[in-house]
């Protein structure tokens, strides 16, 4: 996992980003797409969101099988 900060001075924004977050606290990559195109004056519709909300701690591992991210074990 990369740590990358998006650094903004909106409020509006760091509101949806948390609005954005999964059970565990997690913001997935998969959705900062939705962040920028918003901060750059695009209108997302609401249900788009909540769908890759929903479906954003999916991903593949090592043998291309689909996992949930929150069920990964951290070994370092």
């Amino acid at each position: 996992m990369y740590k990358i900060p998006l650094l903004t001075n909106r409020y509006e924004v760091s509101k949806e980003i948390d609005s954005m977050r999964d059970g565990h606290g997690y913001f997935s990559s998969y959705n900062l797409k939705y962040i920028i195109m918003e901060l750059i004056g695009y209108q997302v519709k609401e249900n788009k969101i909540k769908d890759a909300v929903a479906n954003s701690d999916y991903i593949l591992d090592e043998q291309e099988r689909i996992v949930k991210f929150s069920e990964l074990i951290d070994i370092n």
